[in-house]
């Protein structure tokens, strides 16, 4: 599969202050959306240090000032930790066409009039892109390398500006890479990959490869009054985390001292949000994958777009902060180049489900992204039911931030609810308009969150708690009990043994 880089137009210019009027915006004006000025105001010691972004790109000006100095005379800007070449130029990613080295100066540059988001932030430049773009086989390597790196040189964040053009609103797997991707995830790598910028083509939901993978926390593009979705950046409901300023972007270009370049695309919104992640590692630098992404989603403020009739979110650094600071410390788990594949635990269909009786609880995991489970229940018409859905904040599962809905044999939602329960678990009732068979589905609000769970349903009021009939009866599995309750004389209450 060939690649290309995720950003349209641009202009190259060797006066950094005269970028920074009309139209044009440095970060310092597009951080006013994210409130990112406001963090800093709050915050001036997190800038990002002591953190490494890894940035797959076109390479990177290796002795741009944007980088910071060069002490040691080596002709490299002493916060290029390492630079690698994977696409084969021999130029020790020396970046031949730009947009590596404006994608690293919007997430780390150091420069005072045009500083990036995490200015106390190193870089790791993994070049896997020429000036025509590339191929899937250059950013494997590449990510194969910083997987054997990613401790030595302490790299917290991934950020992969780039895609294949096409459109997909489903999560999948991103062929090749898939397994570097979930790697890092589990070594407590944040990956970040650009929407896309062929929104036009399509005209409806949907991301580019590799920003539909499970494991990569999709970005995309803010327009230039950073109020709504960029006419360009393709965009999903599903799988975009997170829009950000990505239109008229002024930040570092290859050439003879501080040259800079204005430049448009997701591949601008994605190393914002990858600065992001640098300032909340400092901020808690045992913040894990799972957590920062919940987080993320979270805290954001939302907008809601006329041309596809979604809603979106949007970055807000610091109500992120305010959660990341007070969330406790969870410390990545072991590096595993190649984590074991896991099975489904429960069914995630209406036709083929678990079921679940009144007065039982049920355990699952959401094994990967956009993972839902879906148990059947019998209910009574007029009877009144409680549903609880735990995780991690009832320290009864991992899940952090679960999602339940209550749908019928057609799929439709009846109800469903977010964050009824302790913290952000959910919790509803539901009263059943008449006599037959629910499905529950237990699933996150984030399509890219796994965790377990345990689901419950109790008889709140109304009606018989329990079915009469052999044709209409509860369901009893071993090793389970029922709770039941004879409201009237001549009740009877009916179980199907499994």
């Amino acid at each position: 599969m060939s690649i290309e880089t995720s950003s349209v137009g641009g202009i190259v210019t060797n006066s950094p202050t005269s970028q920074s009027t009309g139209s044009l915006q440095p970060l310092a004006t597009a951080s006013n959306a994210t409130n990112l000025a406001s963090f800093q105001a709050n915050n001036p010691s997190i800038d990002g240090s002591g953190t490494t972004i890894a940035v797959l790109d076109t390479g990177i000006d290796l002795d741009h000032p944007f980088f910071g100095s060069d002490a040691n005379g080596d002709g490299i800007s002493d916060k290029i930790v390492a630079s690698q070449d994977f696409h084969g130029d021999g130029n020790g990613a020396s970046d031949p066409d730009g947009h590596g080295t404006h994608v690293s100066g919007i997430a780390m540059s150091s420069d005072a009039s045009l500083p990036g988001v995490a200015p106390g932030a190193n870089v790791a430049a993994v070049q896997v892109l020429g000036a025509n773009g590339g191929f899937t086989s250059s950013v494997e390597a590449g990510l194969q390398w910083v997987i054997s790196n990613a401790s030595a040189l302490n790299i917290t964040s991934v950020n992969m500006s780039l895609g294949d053009g096409s459109n997909s609103n489903i999560v999948q797997s991103a062929g090749l890479i898939s397994d570097e991707l979930a790697a890092l995830r589990s070594m407590g790598v944040i990956t970040f990959a650009a929407a896309g910028n062929s929104f036009a083509n399509f005209n409806a939901q949907g991301l580019g490869d590799p920003a539909i993978d499970p494991n990569a926390l999709a970005i995309s593009a803010l327009d230039s009054a950073n109020e709504g979705a960029a006419s360009y950046s393709q965009r999903s409901e599903i799988l975009t985390a997170v829009f950000a300023p990505g239109t008229f972007i002024t930040n570092a270009a290859p050439g003879a001292g501080a040259a800079t370049q204005i430049l448009s695309g997701t591949s601008m919104a994605s190393p914002y949000v990858a600065g992001v992640s640098s300032l909340m590692r400092q901020l808690n630098p045992n913040l894990s994958v799972d957590d920062f992404e919940t987080f993320l989603t979270q805290s954001a403020s939302t907008f809601f777009d006329q041309a596809t009739g979604g809603t979106y979110r949007v970055v807000d650094v610091n109500a992120l902060a305010s959660l990341v600071s007070g969330s406790p410390s969870s410390a990545p788990t072991t590096p595993s180049p190649t984590p074991p594949e896991s099975s489904d635990d429960h069914p995630d269909s209406i036709d083929n489900n678990a079921a679940l009786a009144v007065g039982t609880a049920a355990t699952g995991e959401l094994e990967t992204g956009g993972d839902k489970d879906v148990f059947s229940l019998s209910v009574q018409a007029g009877a009144t039911y409680q549903i609880d859905l735990r995780g991690s904040p009832s320290s009864l599962g991992t899940l952090s931030d679960p999602l339940v809905r209550v749908i019928d044999a057609n799929g439709t939602t009846l109800v469903q609810d977010d964050d009824s329960g302790t913290g952000f678990e959910s919790k509803l009732e539901y009263t059943a308009a008449s006599s037959g068979t629910i499905y529950i589905e237990a699933g996150a609000f984030s399509s890219r969150q796994t965790g377990t769970y345990q689901i419950d349903v109790a008889s709140v009021s109304g009606g018989d708690d329990q079915p009469n009939g052999i044709g209409n009866n509860s369901s009893l599995i071993i090793g389970s009990a029922q709770i039941g309750d004879i409201e009237e004389a001549g009740d009877i209450d009916v179980f199907l043994f499994l």
